[in-house]
C-alpha cells in the first residue's frame, strides 16, 4: 500500500515556489540528482510549461490574492510512496505511472489548487511521487488546509486509483507480483528527456511579465468549464 506523507516545512519565503518546483523536477542550477527523475507534470499549468513558467503561474495566483500582504505559507509538499509490489502491478510501466501521477494531481485541482508532480526513484526511498502544491487557491484565494484527516483521505483515494490500474492490468490472475531476482528499476530502460520541452527565454519573460493578466483568468475559466490545463514531460522507452 502506498503511503502519503506531508513534508513539514514553512515554505513562506519569496523563493519558496521556484525552489520547491525546481527541487522536485530536479532542475536546480548544477543539479546533481537529475538521474533520479522519471517524469514530471502538473495541473493548473499548461502543456509545455517549463518549471520556470510553472513557478511563474503559481506566483501569479499568489500575487493576485495579495500573498505579500497576507504572508504565511506559499507551498505544500507531499510525497506518495509506491512500493515494489504496486509498481510491479503496473507492469513496471513508467509511462503509465506518469499518467496516474497526473490523475492524482486532480485531487488538489478539484479543490482549486495548482499542483506539480515529479516521479523519483532512489535506492533508499524506491519509487515515490512528489507533489508541489500551491498553498493559495486560484478560485477563492483561500489557503490549503493541511489536516490529519485530509491527508488520510487523500492517501486512501491515491491508493484506490493505483489499485484500479493494477487490477485492470491483471483481471484474471489478480495483481500479485513477485520481484524477479536481481530486478532493478533501471532494467525498464526508461529515462526522462531533460530539456525536451524547454521554451525560448523570451517566452519565459513574457509569461512572467503578463502573469497577472492571463494566468488567474485562464485558470478560473478552465476550472469553470471542467477542463484541466496540464503539462507533462517527455518520456523515452
Amino acid at each position: 500500500m502506498g503511503n502519503l506523507i506531508n513534508i513539514d516545512g514553512r515554505y513562506a519565503n519569496v523563493d519558496a515556489v521556484e525552489n520547491l518546483i525546481r527541487y522536485v523536477t530536479r532542475t536546480r542550477p548544477n543539479e546533481q540528482r537529475r538521474d533520479e527523475l522519471y517524469g514530471y507534470g502538473g495541473v493548473g499549468v499548461f502543456r509545455y510549461d517549463t518549471p520556470e513558467i510553472m513557478a511563474a503561474r503559481f506566483n501569479a495566483v499568489q500575487d493576485a490574492y495579495g500573498i505579500s500582504r497576507r504572508k504565511g505559507r506559499r507551498m505544500v509538499h507531499e510525497v506518495f510512496s509506491v512500493a515494489d509490489r504496486e509498481f510491479g502491478g503496473l507492469n513496471c510501466d513508467m509511462g503509465l505511472l506518469n499518467q496516474i501521477a497526473l490523475e492524482l494531481c486532480r485531487a488538489y485541482y478539484s479543490q482549486g489548487f495548482q499542483a506539480v508532480y515529479a516521479i523519483h526513484w532512489d535506492k533508499e526511498k524506491k519509487m515515490h511521487i512528489h507533489f508541489a502544491v500551491n498553498a493559495v487557491s486560484f478560485v477563492t484565494g483561500k489557503k490549503f488546509c493541511t489536516s490529519v484527516r485530509g491527508n488520510r483521505d487523500r492517501g486512501r483515494s491515491f491508493n484506490t486509483k493505483l489499485y484500479q490500474y493494477c487490477k485492470m492490468l491483471h483481471p484474471e490472475t489478480g495483481w500479485e507480483w513477485n520481484q524477479p531476482e536481481g530486478y532493478e528499476y533501471r532494467d525498464t530502460s526508461v529515462s526522462i528527456r531533460i530539456g525536451a520541452i524547454q521554451q525560448p527565454e523570451n517566452r519565459i519573460r513574457k509569461a512572467v511579465y503578463f502573469q497577472d493578466r492571463e494566468t488567474v483568468p485562464l485558470l478560473k475559466e478552465s476550472y469553470k468549464n471542467g477542463t484541466i490545463g496540464y503539462a507533462s514531460a517527455s518520456i523515452i522507452n
